[in-house]
């Protein structure tokens, strides 16, 4: 049996510069995530683990995006846990558009 997948895409808020944001408080799985810093940024978004920050996270100018993808083991589909990935700004309101892949049984 096959699987279906659902496009959904959400936005995330960082508040506070200098302060990891998860990217969901709760357990969502995907096999690909996109995470795009919004043009109208003043900054760059920083992406990485709940450590992340300017000396260790993989930086987003305004407007550029990065997709990751989960990798396959013994045939099956890995996932990545949206709610161990944080983001953090380089300045305060910097917002980051996450859109992702959700599975579905077919």
């Amino acid at each position: 049996m096959g699987r279906e997948f659902n496009v959904k895409s959400f936005a995330v808020d960082v508040a506070s510069a200098g302060t990891a944001v998860p990217l969901t408080a709760s357990g969502i799985w995907t096999p690909e995530v996109t995470l795009q810093a919004l043009a109208g940024n003043t900054n760059g978004i920083l992406i990485g683990g709940s450590d992340v920050a300017a000396a260790n996270g993989h930086e987003l100018d305004p407007g550029e995006k990065l997709t990751l993808r989960a990798p396959a083991f013994d045939g099956t589909t890995g996932r990545i846990h949206l709610d161990e990935v944080y983001v953090d700004a380089d300045a305060n309101g910097n917002d980051v558009i996450v859109t992702y892949l959700d599975a579905e049984s077919a």
